[in-house]
């Protein structure tokens, strides 16, 4: 153990985790010192994705449960709360109450699930109960999380006011001074053939995200091209977040597999509006990881659309794949559509 080497890493503030620590050198250090996003924990993994200068890196979302029971759904829908109940409560004038502790002829706010929709609105439901909600709000859909205040009459809450829970604005747009893109679209069961192909035309750094159907599933395969070498990887998963270095910065982006078949633009802005959910029967073996966009996210994959498309919400860029590739320039995080 060089407990030197330790000390250096510990004042850039990486923590190295024991069995690590016997193995780290001083090579790595330089090649730590080297990463645009340098690790916080150091652990064996990561020093060898280090080594190999490995450009693709999954945060989350290769797990997927085969099975899930009534009490996944209910820790699903705990964390859904804990995670963006927080957002919307700082947008509530009055303390919400829960379901069961409701007051008949009373004004009340709540903060609960969509469950499904009503014949004038929907049903909302918390960890005590369930009940209707008449609004006239038209953009509520089954899985969001919201604050609702209203008058209850005993049979239903006659809401005057639905909040949600906003991603907020992102402060700085991501980009690079090399050239570097990131293109995403369907494989249709060929992501060997469309990656050798990918590899063959791009000049430069670049990454391609691409979803292929296989049974019952969605497949997100991920190929990363440079000068000195490419890696594929390949997500089984509802939901991931992986982070790419390319023209020497880290990108994040965020796939999440839409339920609804929506323009691009309806998408981003439902998803920045209610940090978008993924459908219940797609929820992954870490439900938090679904719940909410991230803040440090650069672009966000909706997954599969009739037609390609692409559109920037509060400085996050939201990219559809469907009868084109989407290509984004990294200099510039401009978007454009190619048959490549």
């Amino acid at each position: 153990m060089d407990k030197v080497l330790l000390k250096k890493l510990l004042g850039q503030g990486i923590m190295v985790t024991p069995d690590t620590a016997e193995e780290v050198t001083e090579g790595d250090y330089e090649k730590i010192m080297s990463e645009a996003e340098r690790p916080k924990i150091l652990d064996n993994r990561r020093l060898h994705e280090i080594r190999r200068g490995q450009k693709i890196r999954v945060i989350s979302g290769e797990a997927q449960r085969a099975e899930v029971t009534a009490k996944d759904f209910f820790e699903y829908y705990k964390n859904k709360i804990r995670l963006l109940g927080p957002a919307i409560m700082r947008k509530l004038t009055e303390r919400p109450v829960s379901i069961n502790k409701m007051r008949t002829g009373q004004r009340n706010t709540l903060l609960g699930i969509v469950r499904e929709p009503s014949e004038n609105g929907f049903y909302l439901e918390d960890l005590t109960g369930r009940c209707e909600v008449s609004t006239r709000a038209q953009e509520t859909r089954e899985n969001d999380v919201i604050g609702v205040s209203g008058l209850f009459s005993g049979q239903k809450v006659f809401a005057d006011r639905v909040v949600y829970p906003e991603l907020p604005i992102k402060k700085e747009i991501k980009t690079t001074d090399q050239q570097a893109k990131l293109f995403f679209g369907l494989a249709s069961g060929n992501t060997d053939e469309v990656a050798e192909k990918f590899q063959r035309t791009w000049q430069g750094e670049a990454c391609g995200f691409l979803i292929n159907q296989v049974p019952d599933f969605r497949e997100l395969v991920v190929v990363a091209s440079g000068a000195e070498h490419a890696e594929k990887k390949t997500i089984r998963a509802a939901q991931a977040k992986i982070a790419v270095m390319l023209g020497g910065k880290t990108f994040r982006v965020q796939f999440i597999q839409a339920t609804k078949n929506d323009s691009v633009e309806n998408l981003a802005r439902a998803s920045g509006k209610r940090r978008y959910v993924v459908a219940e029967k797609e929820i992954p073996a870490q439900p938090e990881d679904a719940s909410m966009i991230d803040e440090d996210t650069d672009i966000v994959f909706l997954g599969e659309a009739e037609n390609s498309g692409h559109a920037n919400y509060k400085g996050y860029t939201f990219v559809s794949a469907g009868d084109r590739f989407v290509v984004i320039d990294l200099r510039t995080r401009s978007a454009s559509l190619t048959d490549f």
